[in-house]
C-alpha cells in the first residue's frame, strides 16, 4: 500500500511541476488569466508575479512524495515517526488540492463530479506495482513514466489537467489516510519498534535484578530494578525501581 501511495505521489509531483510550467507565471501575459493556445483553445492562467504560487504548489507536491518515501524507511525503526511522516504528506496533498480547487474557481469552473464517468476511469487505472525482478531504481522509474503518460490523457488544457490533478490528490490522500489506520491498528496491537524495545530492556533488566535477588516492590509486589536518580541532591545515587514504572512508582532504598 505504501509503494502504491509514492508511485502515485511522483506522478502527482511530475505533473504538478508540469502544469505550473505551462499554466502559472509572472509574465505580464499572464495577468488577463486565459489566453489562446495553438490550437485555438481558450487556455485558463494563473499570474503569479511573485512565484509563490509556483514555489508553494511544486513544494507541496515534493513534501508529499519525500515524506512517504521517509516514513516508510522509518517503517522498522519508529511507527510513531512513521505515522508522523505520513500525515505531513497527507497534509501537503490536502494544500495542493485546494491550489487546484482554486484555480479551477479563477476559471469560473469545478472540479469533476464524484459519480461522472471522468471521475470513475481516473479512478480506475491502476497504479499497483508489478513485481520487481533486477533493479529497483530502474524499474519504479520505467513504471511512473509509464503512470504518467496513461493519466495525461486527461490533460488536453489547463482545466482537464487541473481537475485531474484534483483526483489524483484526493485519491492519493485516501491510500495515505488508510496507511495512517493501518499503522495505528498495527502500532496499538504491537507497538512500535523502539516502544519494543524499550519492553525488551526493562524485561532483561528485570531478570538480571531477580537473578541478584532484588526486592519486591511495596506498593505492587512486582520485581525492582536499579535506577539512578538523575536530577536533585541524589543526582547519580542509586535506588531501587519498580519494573512496572511509569504505571508503578514504587521505590525502596539501597543500603
Amino acid at each position: 500500500m505504501c509503494l502504491d501511495a509514492w508511485l502515485l505521489a511522483n506522478v502527482i509531483q511530475l505533473c504538478t511541476v508540469e502544469f505550473c510550467d505551462l499554466y502559472v507565471s509572472g509574465d505580464p501575459r499572464y495577468r488577463l488569466g486565459k489566453a489562446t493556445g495553438h490550437d485555438g483553445k481558450i487556455q485558463y492562467l494563473l499570474f503569479d508575479p511573485t512565484g509563490r504560487q509556483y514555489d508553494q504548489m511544486t513544494q507541496a507536491a515534493r513534501s508529499c512524495t519525500a515524506n512517504i518515501a521517509e516514513g516508510y524507511s522509518r517503517h522498522q525503526t519508529s511507527t510513531a515517526t512513521e505515522m508522523q511522516l505520513l500525515d505531513v504528506a497527507r497534509a501537503s496533498l490536502e494544500e495542493l488540492k485546494g491550489d487546484f480547487y482554486f484555480f479551477l474557481l479563477k476559471a469560473h469552473t469545478q472540479p469533476l463530479a464524484r459519480n461522472s464517468q471522468e471521475y470513475a476511469n481516473i479512478s480506475a487505472v491502476n497504479v499497483t506495482p508489478p513485481t520487481y525482478h533486477y533493479d529497483w531504481d530502474v524499474e519504479s522509474a520505467i513504471v511512473i513514466d509509464e503512470l504518467k503518460k496513461r493519466f495525461q490523457t486527461w490533460t488536453s488544457d489547463s482545466i482537464s489537467y487541473a481537475r485531474l490533478l484534483y483526483v489524483l490528490c484526493s485519491r492519493c490522500a485516501k491510500m495515505v489516510e488508510r496507511l495512517l489506520a493501518n499503522r495505528l491498528e498495527q502500532f496499538k496491537q504491537q507497538g512500535g519498534f523502539t516502544e519494543n524495545l524499550t519492553k525488551e530492556r526493562v524485561a532483561s533488566q528485570t531478570q538480571q535484578a531477580l537473578d541478584l535477588g532484588a526486592p519486591t516492590c511495596p506498593l505492587c509486589g512486582k520485581p525492582m530494578i536499579k535506577r539512578y536518580y538523575k536530577r536533585g541532591t541524589k543526582a547519580g545515587q542509586p535506588f531501587w525501581g519498580c519494573s512496572a514504572y511509569p504505571d508503578c512508582e514504587g521505590t525502596r532504598k539501597i543500603s
